[in-house]
């Protein structure tokens, strides 16, 4: 669906489709807001359950996002593609996020929440490029405003 290697694939899609790649993005956000907000309510009950240490517990919240990871993440996404990366980037944040739950340990819980943060990460790299590169120019805006409402309904 997500166009590759072309300036703008927009007038190759259906409006339907342009719609399916907001709604795809958006939720990508949304899950972000969600994630980035919910943790912080958690954090006496993680630290009483598995009994980490401050800077383990800090570490789960500055990990969400690897600002380095960044621009690997979108250096990826223009050699592999776009779609793949936004994909394989909501599949780790998907796994991460499971595992997470299942934690045994400080330790274990910190390399989930890692692989949930890269694929957060390699799905923010690339979501701007998909909307750009997608969507036809009049709606982009509007476009790139659904996604972002998207972070804030999440965290609400």
């Amino acid at each position: 669906m997500f166009q590759m290697g072309m300036r703008c694939g927009c007038s190759q899609l259906s409006s339907l489709q342009q719609r399916l790649i907001i709604c795809a993005i958006t939720l990508r956000f949304v899950m972000g807001g969600i994630d980035s907000s919910i943790l912080p309510l958690g954090i006496s009950n993680i630290a009483m359950d598995f009994g980490g240490d401050y800077a383990s517990i800090l570490f789960l919240i500055d990990g969400i996002l690897f600002a380095s990871a960044l621009i690997f993440s979108g250096r990826l996404g223009d050699q592999v593609g776009l779609k793949p990366v936004f994909l394989i980037g909501i599949g780790l944040f998907t796994l991460g996020s499971f595992l997470a739950t299942i934690a045994g340990s400080m330790e274990w819980l910190l390399f989930y929440r890692l692989i949930s943060s890269l694929g957060l990460t390699l799905s923010l790299a690339v979501s701007l490029p998909i909307i750009m590169t997608n969507i036809s120019e009049e709606n982009r805006g509007r476009s790139i405003g659904y996604t972002i409402m998207g972070m804030s309904i999440g965290a609400i």
